[in-house]
């Protein structure tokens, strides 16, 4: 359905479809080309893990105990957050064109981040610094590269580039969102009773 409000502007073309070259917005190459939901994307994993950064010079700041620098293991989970990103879109066609799936497909994963660091912070627990639901992403990689090195090139699918797969990438993405899905859930559920 096309939207009466960016229909004139985006000729016709829905808004997280179009360009920022096709808007007429003067942005430097390589972004003009890239679709606005990319860039919508990549905002909010740079906010994610700005967001992180805060909480961890915040802790950094308030910590009494010496040394205070083991405060800084607390990056590791925008890190993990921030590498779950690349490898998304590095090892997947369907990331690129289902960007808006991503971000829904990588909300319980920062959910769960953003619930833990913030338990941890009002109950003035230790927390633990290594979020293993973002593991789970290395699935992406894996789906693309195990077929080349098993020599496997028949009866499998292919991305739109024409890499192997063992299953298409979109089964990927859902095989993540739900198994992180009820890990967050298992989590709060399990934080709650």
């Amino acid at each position: 359905m096309l939207s009466p409000l960016f229909g004139v502007v985006t000729g016709g073309k829905h808004l997280a479809k179009t360009t920022f070259n096709e808007l007429g917005i003067p942005v430097p190459e390589p972004l003009g080309s890239y679709e606005v939901i990319i860039i919508v994307v990549i905002f909010m994993t740079f906010a994610t893990v700005n967001n992180v950064l805060v909480g961890v010079y915040n802790s950094l700041m308030q910590t009494e105990q010496r040394p205070r620098f083991v405060v800084l293991i607390g990056l590791l989970p925008g890190l993990m957050y921030a590498f779950s990103t690349w490898l998304i879109f590095e090892y997947s066609d369907w990331a690129w064109t289902h960007a808006g799936w991503v971000i829904l497909m990588q909300t319980p994963v920062i959910s769960l981040i953003n619930c833990k660091q913030i338990v941890c912070n009002v109950a003035k627990q230790d927390l633990f610094p290594i979020p293993f639901s973002t593991l789970w992403y290395l699935l992406f990689p894996l789906n693309r590269l195990l077929p080349a090195y098993l020599g496997m090139q028949q009866g499998l699918t292919t991305s739109k580039t024409g890499h192997p797969l063992l299953i298409d990438e979109a089964y990927v993405a859902f095989i993540v969102f739900m198994i992180t899905g009820f890990w967050f859930m298992h989590w709060a559920f399990g934080t709650i009773g």
